[in-house]
C-alpha cells in the first residue's frame, strides 16, 4: 500500500521541503500507519494539501482515493462527528455515502467550537444519523434544545451533560429510559446551586441498562432521599463527585446490588442513627472504594466496611480529624477479617496542629505502621510536615504500596519553617519514628534551624535531599 506520509517527523523548514516530504510515497503496513500517523499527523497532513500546487494535489490524490474504506474507518474512530464532516464530508460522495450509508459509529462533542459557518448544516446531518451516534457530548444549552434525545437514537452508549438547566437537564434524564444501549452517563455541573441531587439519582436509577454513572456537583452537603418501593439498578461504576453523608451513601447503596468500584469525594457524618440501615445488603461484587475526604469517625467507617463487603480488594482514602484511624492494629485486624482478597491499601490521615489539636496514644504508636503485617504486604509508610503561612501545621500520615522493599522511614518537610516549628507536639510524633531519610521540598528554612532540628528530632537520619 502507498500512503503519502514521511516516517520522520516533520521539520520547521520550508514549504517546498514539506511538500516534497509529504507526497514522496512510502510502503507501509497498514497497522504502523495508524500507530504512526495517529490523530495530529494526519491533520497535518490534511492541512498541506490545501497549500500545494495543483499538479501535487491531483499526484496525492492518486494515491489518498486508493485508500479502503477500513482504513477510513479506523481514521476516523480517532475524530470526532464534526471533525469528520469538517474535513471529509464535502469532498467527494463516497465520503458522503460513508457518512450516511455505512454504519460509521459518531462520538459527536459539542464542546468543540464551531465554525458558523457548518454549523447549520453538521446539525441537519446529525439529526439524520441519530441511529448512527454512538456517544453525545453536550455543554451549551442552545445546542442540546437542538438535538431531542429520544428512541432514534438506537446505538447510544455513552453521554455527558455539562451544565445544563435545571429544567432541561431533568427533561433530558426522563427520556434516557428509552436508551435500549445507553451504558455510561456523566453529569458535570460547576455552577448551578439549585438542583436537588435526589431528583437526579431517583431518574437515573430508573435507567435499567446503566452500568457507568459520574456526577460531578458544587452544591453544599446536600440530602439525597429515596422512595421506599425503589428498584434496584445495574449501576457497577459509580463516581460520587460531590459531598455525601453516610447514612444517604448507605441508602444508595441499598439500589446498587452489582456495584463493582465506588468513588466519592467527601464523605460527611452521619444526621440519622445508622442502625436505621442494618439490612443493607452485601454488595458481593464491590471490589474498589475511594474517598477523597472523609469526615466519619472510625467507630462509623468500619461498620460501613463491616456491612456492604467481604470481597473488597482497594481502599483509598484520606481521613480527617478522628485520631483513631492512625490506630494500625484495628486496621490489620479488619483487613484480615473482611479484606480476604486484599490487594491494595492506599491511606493518608491529615492533623492540623492548630488550638484544637491533641496528642492521643495512636500518635505515640505510630512504628506499628511499619510491623511485619504491612512489610509483608509491601506496604509502606512515610510523613508529610507542611507549615503554613496562616500559622496552622499539617501533617499527613501516608501509608501506600511499593514494589521497593525498603526499611528506611521517610519525612517531607515543606513550607516556611522558623523557631516556632519546634513544639512538644512534634517533637513527641517524630522523636519516637526512626526516620532515616528527610527530603526537604520548597522550604524556606536558615541553616541554623535546620542543623538544629535534625540534631534534636532526627537521630537516625541517614540521607537528606532538597528539592528546590
Amino acid at each position: 500500500m502507498y500512503v503519502c506520509f514521511s516516517q520522520q517527523s516533520l521539520p520547521n523548514s520550508s514549504m517546498n521541503h514539506m511538500e516534497k516530504d509529504i507526497i514522496t510515497p512510502i510502503t507501509v503496513t497498514y497497522k504502523y500507519f495508524l500507530t504512526y500517523s495517529h490523530l495530529h499527523h494526519f491533520r497535518f497532513c490534511l492541512l498541506l494539501i490545501t497549500k500545494m500546487p495543483s499538479s501535487k494535489i491531483t499526484y496525492f490524490q492518486s494515491y489518498f482515493e486508493q485508500l479502503p474504506n477500513e482504513l477510513f474507518f479506523e481514521i476516523f474512530d480517532y475524530l470526532d462527528a464534526y471533525e469528520i464532516y469538517q474535513s471529509f464530508f464535502k469532498l467527494n460522495r463516497r465520503f458522503q455515502h460513508l457518512f450516511y450509508s455505512s454504519n460509521l459509529p459518531l462520538k459527536v462533542n459539542f464542546l468543540s467550537i464551531f465554525d458558523n459557518q457548518y454549523e447549520n448544516d453538521y446539525f441537519n446531518v446529525l439529526n439524520q444519523q441519530k441511529h448512527h451516534i454512538t456517544s453525545l457530548n453536550f455543554m451549551y444549552i442552545n445546542r442540546i434544545q437542538r438535538i431531542i434525545i429520544n428512541s432514534s437514537f438506537t446505538r447510544l452508549k455513552s453521554l455527558v451533560f455539562i451544565d445544563l438547566s435545571t429544567d432541561n437537564l431533568l427533561e433530558q434524564l426522563t427520556n434516557l429510559t428509552l436508551l435500549p444501549y445507553l451504558s455510561s452517563l456523566k453529569i458535570l455541573r460547576h455552577h448551578d446551586y439549585s438542583i436537588v441531587l435526589d431528583e437526579i439519582y431517583q431518574r437515573i436509577f430508573q435507567i435499567s441498562t446503566l452500568t457507568y454513572f459520574k456526577l460531578s456537583s458544587n452544591i453544599y452537603r446536600p440530602r439525597i432521599s429515596f422512595p421506599t418501593d425503589f428498584l434496584w439498578n445495574s449501576i457497577q461504576y459509580l463516581t460520587m463527585n460531590h459531598s455525601c453523608y453516610l447514612d444517604d451513601l448507605y441508602a444508595i447503596l441499598s439500589y446498587t446490588p452489582r456495584l463493582i468500584r465506588l468513588t466519592c469525594q467527601e464523605l460527611l457524618k452521619p444526621t440519622n442513627t445508622i442502625s436505621n440501615y442494618c439490612q443493607i445488603m452485601n454488595l458481593d461484587c464491590l471490589t474498589m472504594i475511594s474517598i477523597s475526604e472523609c469526615y466519619v469517625c472510625f467507630d462509623n467507617f468500619e461498620e460501613f466496611l463491616r456491612k456492604i463487603s467481604t470481597h473488597l480488594q482497594t481502599i483509598r482514602i484520606h481521613t480527617y480529624w478522628d485520631a483513631n484511624y492512625l490506630d494500625a492494629c484495628r486496621w490489620e485486624n479488619l483487613i484480615e477479617e473482611y479484606m480476604i482478597e486484599f490487594k491494595e491499601f492506599i491511606f493518608q490521615h491529615h492533623d492540623f496542629l492548630d488550638d484544637d489539636f491533641q496528642l492521643t496514644e495512636y500518635h505515640l504508636l505510630l512504628n506499628q505502621f511499619r510491623s511485619s503485617f504491612w512489610i509483608n504486604k509491601k506496604h509502606y509508610f512515610d510523613l508529610t510536615i507542611d507549615v503554613n503561612d496562616r500559622s496552622w501545621t499539617e501533617i499527613i500520615y501516608s501509608l501506600r504500596p511499593s514494589n521497593e522493599i525498603s526499611n528506611d522511614l521517610e519525612l517531607t518537610l515543606t513550607g516556611s519553617i522558623n523557631r516556632d516549628f519546634f513544639i512538644e507536639n512534634i517533637f513527641m510524633i517524630l522523636i519516637q519514628l526512626p526516620i532515616t531519610q528527610l527530603v526537604v521540598s520548597h522550604s524556606e528554612i536558615s541553616i541554623e534551624i535546620f542543623t538544629d532540628f535534625i540534631d534534636y528530632y532526627l537521630p537516625y537520619l541517614k540521607v537528606v535531599t532538597i528539592n528546590r
